[in-house]
């Protein structure tokens, strides 16, 4: 699809948000990878580079003879919340359409893509996926993106983790291979300081595997769930 007629089809949000998650990655990019990452047109990307440094979200820094953009502190907040902004507004996801078909019905469960459950607190929290079967049995499902910055995964587990524990669901999440280690290490933590919490975290590598994933941890995390209900 041509540059010009894509672009049409993203908000400026989107823009941002995929220009803000390059240069934060990168480090430090230039002006032509960007244009060819962001897939802008020079005229389109010079306008939303202007106005994500007069916004302090992105600042200009020289090395010898060379030009780059880089994301200022106030940049990586923005990203986290347009983060959560982008996840909100996407539709729903593909590989959890795929788990609603196989579980809906399956021994009286009931699957929402994507679901919300109200908590203790009286907010009511929204998942990627809730499987409800019985009274007492929820399944959540969350699954970090593959291109997401571990500042942004951390930020969606954790707010996860609360919804988790005031909802009083089993919780899996879906996190890339490279930031398992760190999302692991973190439910851990959390698990061993508050018994209410319950989490698995499953690794994936690309789209297919995790198609593959979604399903099998989905239907383990369930039995588990209904072999627990059979013991109480």
């Amino acid at each position: 699809m041509p540059r010009d007629r894509y672009q049409k089809h993203r908000s400026n949000l989107e823009i941002m948000f995929t220009i803000l998650r390059y240069v934060a990655r990168e480090g430090e990019a230039k002006k032509t990878h960007i244009l060819y990452h962001a897939g802008l047109n020079s005229r389109s990307l010079e306008r939303f580079l202007k106005k994500l440094v007069q916004s302090d979200l992105l600042k200009i820094a020289k090395n010898g003879g060379n030009i780059f953009y880089t994301i200022t502190p106030r940049g990586r907040r923005t990203l986290v919340i347009m983060s959560r902004l982008i996840t909100l507004l996407s539709s729903e996801k593909e590989v959890l359409k795929d788990i609603e078909k196989v579980v809906n019905g399956l021994d009286g469960a009931k699957v929402e893509v994507p679901g919300a459950i109200t908590g203790a607190s009286g907010l009511t929290h929204s998942f990627d996926m809730v499987i409800h079967r019985g009274k007492n049995g929820k399944v959540v499902a969350k699954i970090i993106d593959l291109e997401a910055l571990l500042e942004e995964a951390v930020d969606e587990f954790s707010r996860f983790c609360i919804a988790v524990m005031d909802t009083s669901a089993k919780g899996i999440v879906f996190a890339p291979s490279h930031m398992l280690p760190r999302i692991r290490t973190l439910a851990n933590s959390l698990q061993s300081a508050s018994s209410e919490l319950s989490i698995e975290v499953v690794g994936y590598g690309n789209d297919d595997e995790l198609k593959h994933v979604v399903r099998t941890a989905t239907l383990s995390r369930l039995r588990h769930v209904e072999d627990q209900r059979k013991e109480a």
